[in-house]
């Protein structure tokens, strides 16, 4: 991939995003909490679901289509195709 196209990818705002340091992590563009317990949290980003394991998950933040969690992350999907037409 150019630098070019590193450069658009990482600016389209659209595109489902999460960042990951330590026990904390932060997801970009979340249309719906889907599921949240102390192991998994799912989001709906509109095109792809992602879904976070661990061990005391928790939600420290959600505003803006924007969610900064917590806990012990032990792995990190991105899912499906949703249906845009809602």
């Amino acid at each position: 991939m150019s630098l070019k196209e590193e450069l658009l990818m990482d600016f389209d705002l659209r595109a489902s995003r999460i960042l990951v340091n330590g026990e904390q992590g932060m997801i970009d563009n979340v249309k719906r909490l889907v599921l949240l317990s102390e192991e998994n949290i799912i989001v709906n980003c509109g095109k792809q679901y992602i879904s976070v394991r661990g061990r005391r998950l928790s939600i420290t933040f959600l505003e803006d289509e924007r969610m900064f969690l917590r806990g012990a992350i032990d792995a990190v999907e991105f899912y499906g195709e949703t249906d845009d037409h809602e």
